[in-house]
């Protein structure tokens, strides 16, 4: 029962509990862009669903009345993320010392400088992206709080994002903001960049996540899938586990 649609972007996975079978038939929609402000009221119009039983009723409903089209649905779902393995942060610790877990994880280094304008002879300050990693659960999931669940990603090699993550068009959570002021004494880089009229005032480490129990939101098109009698993927949760 595979799911395709819009995360304000459109991640990618399976529609997964029992009963239900859905496959993709749209394009991924989205409010990010400018481009896309006329489908964004089309998709503020649509049927948001929270209760994925009430999904499966539907497209029961209009599979039978329009059989040729499947039923096709444009829908948005509600649920919490949720996921069997998920990511640890390295810098980012719960009271109990433990690592933050995350659904997604976004790490950043960053260099806060001021630097001499050639020509006016002003000092501007700035920041400059030095390191970033980024990591997502494998396998992860929206819950409805009633035993169902869909499967929005799914990796199938190492590494492989979902088209959500490769949007980054979401809200992360802070685990871990800190700043270190510089030490521009007897460093070698510092000196370089001191002569090129640029001074470190501090390193800023910072570790942004998605962490299980989120609420999200996805939209996209579904229809029902005559040929599927029973749940897609493996797991918990009413058959939408990984």
């Amino acid at each position: 029962m595979p799911w395709q649609g819009g995360w304000h972007g459109g991640p990618d996975g399976h529609v997964s509990w029992p009963g239900v079978g859905c496959c993709a038939v749209g394009a991924a929609l989205g409010y990010a862009s400018v481009a896309y402000q006329r489908e964004g009221k089309r998709l503020r119009g649509i049927p948001r669903y929270t209760d994925f039983r009430l999904l499966e009723k539907d497209l029961r409903a209009a599979a039978a009345s329009k059989p040729s089209s499947g039923g096709a649905l444009l829908v948005a779902l509600s649920g919490t993320a949720a996921a069997d393995k998920l990511v640890d942060c390295n810098l980012g610790r719960r009271t109990d010392g433990s690592p933050e877990q995350a659904i997604y994880y976004d790490a950043t280094v960053e260099h806060y400088i001021v630097k001499q304008v050639v020509r006016s002879g002003e000092w501007q300050r700035d920041s400059l992206l030095v390191a970033r990693n980024t990591a997502e659960a494998p396998v992860w999931r929206l819950e409805d709080g009633s035993g169902g669940a869909v499967n929005m990603h799914r990796a199938t090699v190492f590494g492989q994002r979902s088209d959500a993550a490769r949007a980054g068009d979401w809200a992360l959570q802070s685990a871990y903001d800190h700043f270190d002021m510089a030490d521009n004494q007897g460093s070698f880089y510092s000196a370089y960049l001191n002569l090129n009229g640029v001074n470190v005032l501090g390193i800023r480490n910072r570790e942004r996540i998605i962490p299980p129990g989120t609420t999200l939101t996805a939209v996209g098109e579904v229809t029902w899938d005559t040929s599927t009698s029973s749940r897609t993927g493996s797991g918990g949760g009413g058959g939408g586990g990984g």
